[in-house]
């Protein structure tokens, strides 16, 4: 009976210490786990500095939807999709806003209907050589129009999306709105 209890009670400590060397073991060998990432964007790992997108002591998130010039049918798609995704945030709209980078003026026609949105957009025009000072080689390379980037309260950029052609596509960035703004205790 004695040996009997001796080995429930082996038991009972193996279990109990199984998932503390299991941790353990994971701590000191991460190689061995999996790296799947729950974001669909591109995550820019450094961040980039983006410090010149957000104006002194705001502290919301901006969704930034850089535009091909002149602003063709897909930054019209982008910003389509922009304003519907910040709509569906909810209660976490306010913590978002969005922002259209250009480098020349738009058209006054233009201007005029993105004035009447609401929440408005907020327009910034940038030289080639700011967007450059900031994405390096892809500004060079054109590689960042009609991509859409989010950037964090503190100004990082620290996501990037692909050009938004379908809803689908429009569903997965604002998964990842939801997910950064569920996370995230700034902003």
């Amino acid at each position: 009976m004695a040996i009997r209890s001796r080995w429930i009670l082996g038991l009972i400590c193996a279990v109990a210490l199984l998932p503390l060397l299991a941790a353990l073991f994971l701590y000191h060998y991460p190689q061995y786990l999996s790296g799947k990432l729950t974001v669909r964007g591109e995550l820019l790992d450094p961040p980039l500095p983006g410090g010149m997108f957000v104006a002194a002591g705001e502290r919301t998130w901006r969704l930034l939807i850089i535009a091909s010039e002149p602003c063709a049918v897909q930054c019209h798609t982008n910003l389509y999709y922009a304003r519907q995704m910040h709509e569906a945030l909810a209660k976490n709209k306010d913590r978002l806003t969005r922002a259209l980078v250009v480098r020349n003026p738009l058209p006054t026609d233009l201007q005029a209907e993105l004035a009447r949105q609401t929440p408005p957009l907020l327009i910034q025009y940038v030289t080639h050589a700011q967007l450059a000072a900031v994405f390096g080689a892809r500004a060079a390379a054109n590689a960042v129009d009609d991509n859409i980037y989010i950037v964090d309260p503190l100004g990082n950029i620290m996501l990037r999306h692909d050009p938004l052609a379908t809803p689908e596509d429009a569903k997965t960035l604002l998964r990842d709105l939801k997910h950064l703004l569920r996370a995230s205790q700034i902003g």
